[in-house]
Formats: structure tokens, C-alpha cells, sequence
């Protein structure tokens, strides 16, 4: 849901881009839970970077018409986040 209605969150009413804001905060608190990071500012920054090559990843492969292309902005974005959180 991130990657399909951020991009039209910017001209939303202000009581929908605080709504926006609520579930994004959650969402950063979920990934941080599974963060390895014994730091809690170190688990932060990995949660939203992760989070944000996850919802730039979504959008860009959908923005295309080359289905490998598509996949491969999929499965690398993903090995990146795993490569980074040390799975």
C-alpha cells in the first residue's frame, strides 16, 4: 500500500498525510523489530533504509514494461537488505 498511494500523498489533506505518517512510523517500528543492530538509532536508519529500497524498488518495477528488468529490481533490492541486515 506504501508504494502505491505515497506518490499521492503530497496534495492529501492534512489529516490524511498524518494518518500516512502514523502508519509509516508502524511500519518503521515493525522493521526495526527484526533488525539485528543492538542500537537502537543503528536499528532505526536500517529499518527506514530498508524500507524505502523496498517502496523504490516496488514503484520503479512497476513503472516498467521489461519484466526481467522488473524481477531483477526485485531480487536485488531484496539480496541488498539481506546483505545489509546480515541474513
Amino acid at each position: 500500500m506504501t508504494a502505491a498511494v505515497s506518490g499521492l500523498m503530497r496534495d492529501q489533506a492534512p489529516e490524511a498525510r498524518a494518518a500516512m505518517a502514523q502508519k509509516l512510523a508502524a511500519q518503521i517500528r515493525s522493521i526495526m523489530e527484526a533488525m539485528p543492530a543492538a542500537d537502537p538509532a543503528e536499528r532505526r536508519r536500517e529499518a527506514i533504509g530498508s524500507l524505502s529500497a523496498m517502496v523504490g524498488a516496488l514503484i520503479l518495477s512497476r513503472s516498467i514494461d521489461d519484466p526481467a528488468l522488473s524481477n531483477e529490481l526485485l531480487a536485488e533490492t531484496r539480496a541488498w537488505i539481506d546483505d545489509r541486515s546480515g541474513r
